[in-house]
């Protein structure tokens, strides 16, 4: 806020040029010009599915440069 004091609200919505969402402390209203920064969080699947599959890639890369330096399997 403006005085430097946080707040993070739960399911915030906008309702007649208010902020209003749920705190710790109940149902808090607020007017959009009483905030001097505001920050959204949101899940992304596209972000996480490539986060999971650059980790996937990266063990399996791992497991097959095990697999070609074992003498066995080049044929020794």
């Amino acid at each position: 806020m403006n005085g430097g004091e946080s707040i993070t609200f739960e399911n915030p919505e906008m309702v007649n040029d208010s902020l209003v969402g749920f705190t710790d402390s109940g149902v808090v209203r607020a007017a959009p010009a009483d905030f001097s920064l505001l920050e959204i969080r949101h899940f992304s699947i596209v972000k996480t599915a490539a986060l999971v599959a650059s980790h996937f890639a990266v063990i399996a890369g791992f497991v097959a440069v095990v697999i070609w330096v074992q003498p066995h399997y080049r044929g020794f």
